[in-house]
């Protein structure tokens, strides 16, 4: 692919369109060597009918959401063949320094991360150096996976890309300042690169997945994987103004991250950099979406359209309409269209990112606040004013039903009504568990020497049990009471698969649970 100059603009654009009309000295005398009257028909030729900006009911709605969800900015970027229609900002990037953002500002992105990160690993893909369907662990040099169920060989890179490899729930975030303190990721992996399923058996969502991923990168090219995504990806993007941050940074390009009553978030770290720690403007972002639908920029393209489209195919489904390749979503049904993409919601952050290839389009929604809804309505209207009218109408239709309704009430099936009893494998020890679901679908749980509890938010589905519980895991990182969140599958007579200490802008770290049923008396 030959890459060259873009037609994109340096700084953010207020206008999308310019009027093109005639001066009137041209026009007159144009009708005068026509002979034409020039009187009514100036009159309609000097002043033509205002082009309507289809960006401005977006830029309305924005400044309304904002408002009532005192939400302190938004930076937007819409790109369509091959160049940039629209880019903003609105509100403060830093409300206590009055810095205003703009389509300029580094916002943190959380896990639009994935495809950033998955973009690094295909450059070592394409050179021969890391084989997709090789085992992960092959290029850990010295971490390896702990299979609680099926085999670590079996967990492939490709499989850990697209949260299949049998990995459980996972984050964890560590601020400036507080405890504890980030261990190495040979300790983090030892402690909850577990596989709590067999490889390719299912779909669980897993930031350590691409903590892994950013370890596979980093320990193949031999460089800190910052450096290497530096090198590698963003300058041959043309991306200046994105980076992995793994240290705090300041500066007037910086968005600030900010809490749900407004007050600033204190910086954090995570055992997951290549799923969440990139910082991008909306303009290199959309930027990045243009080169993952084949635009031709300024700068090198870095990977060959190959790779992009096995980056981009699906390889599981975690939907009907929803699939994940190598660190991007698929969405078979955005609204009637077809798109790619990925969202990011961590403390302080709300971020979409999607791609359109039919319409060869771009839509970058950033804000430095955890409004994930608004950031996705956001979108949705970008979208729908450079798309066909159909998305456009969907999207209305969809709105005006509301939410979806919520689950039907949990009904256990005679393989699921008993007692459970067994264990939950922490990386520090044991700690028993026992489970009772009567026929009427009400549960209880006792977890280790706490009292038994109600168990709620039960639902079955897809041969899956999940369900929370307040209790304790005796392990030095979640020593205190949590929420216990429980997903286990059925299967040969057993329940089995993760118990997840989950403390909300914290961490949810899993272990391994089995339990098998009593047997009636």
């Amino acid at each position: 692919m030959r890459l060259v100059a873009s037609n994109a603009p340096e700084y953010p654009l207020r206008r999308s369109f310019k009027d093109h009309s005639l001066p009137r000295l041209t026009v007159l005398r144009l009708l005068a060597a026509l002979a034409i009257p020039a009187t009514s028909l100036y009159a309609r030729a000097a002043l033509p009918s205002p082009v309507q900006d289809p960006f401005d009911s977006v830029r309305a709605y924005v400044r309304r959401m904002m408002e009532e969800r005192a939400i302190p900015s938004v930076a937007i970027a819409a790109a369509k063949g091959g160049r940039i229609l629209w880019e903003e900002g609105f509100g403060w990037a830093n409300k206590a320094r009055q810095i205003k953002a703009t389509a300029a500002t580094m916002y943190s992105l959380a896990s639009i991360s994935k495809p950033i990160t998955a973009t690094g690993l295909m450059v070592l893909v394409e050179r021969g150096k890391i084989g997709l369907d090789r085992p992960a662990e092959q290029y850990l040099k010295g971490a390896r996976l702990t299979a609680r169920e099926g085999r670590s060989a079996d967990a492939t890179v490709r499989l850990v890309a697209n949260h299949t490899a049998g990995l459980p729930l996972h984050y964890q975030f560590f601020y400036s300042g507080a405890l504890p303190a980030r261990p190495s990721m040979n300790e983090t992996i030892r402690r909850y690169g577990i596989l709590v399923a067999p490889p390719g058996a299912q779909f669980t969502y897993s930031n350590l997945g691409f903590g892994i991923i950013d370890q596979i990168v980093e320990r193949t090219s031999g460089l800190p994987f910052e450096t290497f995504m530096r090198r590698e990806v963003f300058q041959p993007l043309g991306l200046p103004r994105t980076a992995i941050v793994t240290a705090p940074i300041a500066g007037d390009t910086v968005a600030e991250r900010y809490d749900g009553s407004g007050a600033p978030i204190t910086w954090y770290d995570f055992d997951h950099r290549g799923a969440s720690a990139v910082y991008s403007s909306a303009h290199d972002l959309a930027r990045f979406g243009m080169f993952h639908l084949g635009d031709r920029l300024d700068g090198r393209a870095v990977l060959s359209p190959a790779s992009l489209a096995e980056m981009h195919r699906p390889t599981v489904h975690r939907s009907e309409t929803v699939g994940y390749g190598v660190g991007w979503q698929t969405f078979e049904d955005d609204n009637g269209a077809v798109s790619l993409g990925h969202s990011g919601g961590m403390p302080g952050v709300a971020t979409i990112l999607r791609i359109y290839p039919e319409a060869d389009a771009v839509v970058v929604v950033l804000l430095n606040a955890g409004a994930n809804d608004v950031a996705g309505r956001i979108a949705a209207r970008v979208a729908a004013a450079m798309l066909p009218p159909q998305f456009g109408e969907t999207l209305r239709q969809r709105e005006g039903r509301g939410p979806d309704p919520a689950p039907d009430s949990f009904r256990p099936n005679g393989e699921l009504v008993g007692e459970w009893n067994g264990t939950v494998r922490t990386w520090n020890g044991t700690v028993p568990l026992k489970l009772i679901i009567d026929a009427e679908g009400a549960a209880r749980a006792t977890l280790g020497d706490r009292p038994s509890a109600p168990v709620g938010g039960l639902r079955w589905q897809g041969g899956r049990l999940t369900g929370n519980l307040t209790g304790r895991l005796s392990t030095p990182d979640a020593s205190r009471d949590t929420t216990a969140v429980f997903d286990v599958r059925l299967h040969e007579s057993r329940l089995s698969g993760s118990v997840s200490s989950t403390l909300p802008n914290a961490h949810a770290l899993s272990s391994y649970v089995m339990l098998v049923r009593r047997p009636a008396p």
